[in-house]
């Protein structure tokens, strides 16, 4: 019999990583590698909230100065993309931890894919998984080869399908 617990767990701890994207007058298609604990968009957007008219996604939209009940998106998730229009040039600056991996649900035909990494990565390599059944990237500047942290893509599948970037 022993009186000590030999049993021991550990936490590893992150350190915090800001992400800063650069938005354009118009629309900009952006995704998030970090989100803060608060992760409601009126509280991600504080900062540039003035220069924001809507952010939308596959899932709904959300107009800054709205009430909240009148709004269908009210969070950013990591491996979501976004649509966000804006009035002019701005800087969104995010603080927060970066997931080790992000799993995503894609139906078959067009959605939106976020990159949650920090490094840039080929599409065809960090999409393998699902890859035989992507007929399209995109992003608002055309077709890519090559994803890249903090923008978002649209994505044609053939097949749902689910991926796990990591």
């Amino acid at each position: 019999y022993s009186a000590f617990n030999t049993e021991s767990s550990f936490t590893t701890l992150q350190a915090t990583v800001t992400q800063t994207i650069a938005l354009t007058s118009g629309w900009n298609l952006i995704s998030f590698y970090v989100l803060p604990t608060d992760n409601t968009i009126a509280n991600v957007l504080s900062g540039i909230s003035s220069k924001v008219t809507i952010v939308k996604n596959n899932d709904g939209f959300y107009y800054t100065g709205k009430a909240n009940e009148l709004q269908s998106l009210t969070t950013f998730e990591f491996g979501q993309a976004y649509l966000i229009k804006t009035t002019s040039a701005a800087t969104l600056t995010v603080q927060g931890l970066v997931p080790s991996s992000t799993t995503v649900q894609l139906k078959a035909g067009w959605n939106l894919l976020g990159y949650p990494k920090t490094t840039a990565g080929t599409a065809s390599t960090e999409l393998s998984s699902i890859w035989s059944n992507v007929s399209a990237l995109k992003n608002l500047d055309g077709a890519q080869t090559t994803l890249t942290p903090g923008k978002g893509y649209y994505i044609n599948m053939k097949a749902a399908g689910t991926v796990t970037i990591k």
